[in-house]
């Protein structure tokens, strides 16, 4: 089975709360739905950066590791990564050989001290700083190439391609890694600390194969997180067959911006998990949210669920388990999803805490084949600005929640554009005592009286050709004489891509329901 891109969270030894990103920097301030989702500040590393340490090489053909890795070259690429110091450049040298590496990185043992499995591959266990960042990048005419030579998976001998092993301040660019049976970027898994300040950038990363929790870049202990420009696919996984424990400890996954990859081939493009797990003595009291996420500018084609925000993760080892788990001020934009199954899946309804505000807009879905949007537990959603073309199924649909004192809420849905379909569904209140099913457009705009509407839905709709330049080879950029253009909310084109010569930025507006701070 085709598998997650994304498994993160904030993990340190004090609360017990698992938090997982799966997947897939300057001092920025971020604020806002139309810019970012935080409403607070997020500092991450910057480019260009100003290095203050030495300049090292590695290059496993003409190499040595008796050299000082700056006049010549360093031969083995985990020596390398031993001898960076904060603000240190590695430069992963391509030549005509793969990278691979079968040593010992991690050990997971249980209660008992009893070995359960090893984690092989590369890592980097040194942190760099807020002004002095640790980079390792890879050049060449081609990308140097990680190659973990796994087909397959192996539970008790799992291998990444490079382990972040408790580190922050680290920009790792530019490679290509394949063929590990766990991740291929990866933060430590053990729980007991934490990681900020990580940027993911230009890699490619492929062939994946692995169990439970396997992704192209997994991230886990995260806030400050930026994943662009990323090309992943073909992540495979086969969870039946395993019975791994989750993490439980941890606190929430802050501020992540998942930007400009190409994500294809995989199961779940996104996959975010907020569980908290407690138990009768050690409780888990004001559970920290995920927040302040941004998925913006993204590919989606061929995958399950592009997006999945969850809240609970089946394992048969835990006990115990108390969803605790909510999403608060989150933004989706600017994707484009071409034969998804689901856009976003987020399933927060079984959580102890209400999931609020939430901004879909100026995305293009292309031939979804279940509901666009399938939601449950979240508040105050806006969607807005979106092209739906030939969607299979429900575009909006939300489900009844498992506890009482949660709910749904559409503060707002308008200028959005729908073409090629067979039928227009939105549904409201999944199995719960005020289910609707709204069937085409007309119905839709009269269904304010709906309790979780809060006003005539897409009353400024389009029903209407948004004309993309060549949607037979995948261009879904818009035409630039298309109905679509500046035709949105705020004076925006609607969709994903307006094609403009000269773009307009995207100017900073709130959704109706976030403060800014």
């Amino acid at each position: 089975m085709i598998s997650q891109l994304i498994n993160g969270s904030l993990l340190q030894p004090i609360k017990p709360t698992c938090k997982l990103l799966l997947l897939t920097i300057a001092l920025v301030t971020l604020h806002g739905c139309g810019s970012s989702a935080s409403g607070g500040e997020q500092t991450i590393i910057a480019a260009p950066i100003d290095l203050t340490g030495a300049t090292l090489r590695v290059n496993n053909v003409s190499g040595s590791d008796l050299a000082d890795g700056i006049t010549e070259p360093y031969q083995t690429l985990q020596y390398a990564l031993d001898q960076l110091r904060p603000g240190d450049l590695l430069v992963i040298e391509d030549t005509s050989q793969p990278y691979s590496s079968s040593a010992v990185i991690a050990q997971e043992r249980d209660s008992n001290d009893n070995l359960l499995r090893t984690l092989r591959g590369f890592k980097v266990s040194v942190s760099g700083t807020q002004s002095s960042p640790i980079i390792i990048e890879g050049r060449g005419s081609n990308r140097p190439e990680i190659n973990q030579l796994q087909s397959g998976s192996v539970p008790s001998n799992a291998t990444v391609g490079l382990l972040l092993d408790c580190v922050s301040h680290i920009v790792v660019r530019n490679l290509e890694i394949h063929s590990a049976n766990e991740a291929g970027i990866t933060t430590a898994t053990d729980g007991a600390c934490q990681t900020s300040n990580i940027v993911i950038e230009g890699n490619h990363i492929h062939n994946i194969y692995g169990e439970k929790y396997v992704g192209g870049v997994r991230m886990m202990g995260t806030s400050d997180v930026v994943i662009s420009n990323n090309h992943i696919h073909d992540i495979f996984s086969n969870e039946s067959a395993e019975n791994k424990r989750l993490i439980k400890k941890g606190a929430g996954i802050h501020n992540i911006i998942v930007e400009n990859n190409r994500l294809e081939f995989i199961d779940t493009g996104v996959a975010i998990n907020a569980q908290g797990i407690g138990n009768s003595t050690f409780g888990l009291e004001n559970p920290e949210p995920v927040s302040a996420i941004q998925i913006k500018n993204n590919v989606f084609d061929t995958v399950a669920d592009a997006l999945s925000f969850t809240t609970h993760i089946s394992d048969a080892m835990s006990v115990d388990e108390t969803k605790t788990g909510l999403f608060v001020n989150f933004d989706v934009v600017g994707n484009t999803f071409q034969q998804v199954g689901s856009a976003l899946h987020l399933r927060a309804d079984t959580a102890q805490d209400q999931s609020d505000i939430a901004c879909i807009y100026n995305n293009s879905f292309i031939n979804t084949i279940g509901a666009a949007l399938d939601i449950a537990g979240l508040t105050n959603l806006e969607l807005f600005n979106n092209i739906f073309v030939m969607p299979q199924s429900e575009i909006l649909l939300t489900h009844a929640t498992d506890n009482a004192g949660l709910s749904n809420s559409i503060v707002y849905s308008d200028h959005n554009l729908f073409y090629e379909f067979v039928s227009l569904r939105w549904r409201l209140g999944v199995s719960g005592p005020t289910e609707a099913t709204y069937a085409d457009l007309p119905n839709w705009q009269s269904a304010s009286s709906h309790p979780e509407l809060s006003a005539n839905p897409d009353l400024l709709a389009i029903i209407d050709d948004p004309q993309f330049v060549d949607p037979l080879n995948g261009d879904y950029t818009l035409d630039t004489g298309s109905v679509a253009i500046a035709a949105g909310r705020f004076g925006l084109s609607i969709g994903a891509n307006d094609g403009l010569v000269a773009p307009v930025d995207r100017p900073e507006f709130p959704c109706a329901a976030r403060e800014l701070n």
